[in-house]
């Protein structure tokens, strides 16, 4: 159940902007916070990982943190996990979001590893006359990136976001990177965790090549990619 000084922001918020709040939608959904969906995951990764190696975190967001305890998750978790890191936070990059923490973190690694954190929850505060998407389901995922790929599943090669989903043609990206060979995982859904899991699935599932993630946003004619490699098991990258 929201608190009510949760409802009172967006009570203020649409009188600020003129609109109508659909109180009710506050209702709906999973009403999970953001640290509920994150310390899970978090927890996991303390135990897989020495976190004191990440050089920088990076929290892709797209929809809203539900009735939050903490008024910003990104230093209650860096507080939380004792993280030394630099803290990023991306917004309103719509379901690209993940694809810009991506270019961000290739450039931010100088040597040291990064960690994005993302979550998806249904609970989205709506308003008359104002289109609003939700996600298709609630949940959390961390993708950790070493600096050291020796051990790594699988190598990111590129990612990249395209101002027109007209733009992305497989055939030219083959010829750009001069690869004959590249295989085409589309991510289809609405919030975050589609991305995840299709690249989890990836991990897991896919012979070793290169493929290359296609993820169209649902808000604008934008679309982003990334390119992943998945090694041989005796092979070095």
């Amino acid at each position: 159940m929201p608190r009510e000084r949760y409802l009172t922001y967006y009570r203020d918020f649409a009188k600020y902007y003129g609109l109508e709040l659909i109180e009710s939608s506050a209702f709906y959904g999973s009403q999970l916070e953001g640290s509920e969906l994150l310390n899970p995951v978090m927890d996991e990764l303390a135990q897989c990982y020495s976190l004191n190696e990440v050089g920088a975190c990076i929290f892709a967001d797209w929809v809203e943190d539900f009735d939050p305890e903490y008024s910003a998750l990104g230093p209650y978790v860096v507080d939380r996990y004792k993280l030394s890191s630099n803290l990023f936070n991306i917004v309103d990059q719509g379901l690209l979001s993940v694809i810009t923490a991506l270019k961000l973190a290739k450039v931010s690694l100088e040597g040291k590893n990064a960690l994005i954190l993302s979550f998806d929850q249904t609970t989205v505060t709506q308003f008359i006359g104002v289109p609003e998407l939700r996600p298709d389901g609630s949940g959390a995922a961390a993708l950790y990136l070493s600096a050291s790929p020796q051990s790594a599943y699988f190598e990111i090669v590129e990612a990249e976001i395209l101002d027109s989903q007209k733009a992305f043609l497989l055939d030219d990206l083959k010829k750009k990177l001069n690869l004959q060979d590249l295989s085409l995982i589309e991510v289809n859904g609405i919030g975050l965790m589609p991305f995840y899991k299709k690249l989890q699935d990836f991990k897991e599932n896919a012979d070793p090549g290169h493929y290359v993630l296609f993820v169209p946003d649902v808000e604008t004619e934008s679309c982003g990619y990334v390119l992943v490699y998945k090694r041989k098991k005796d092979e070095n990258i």
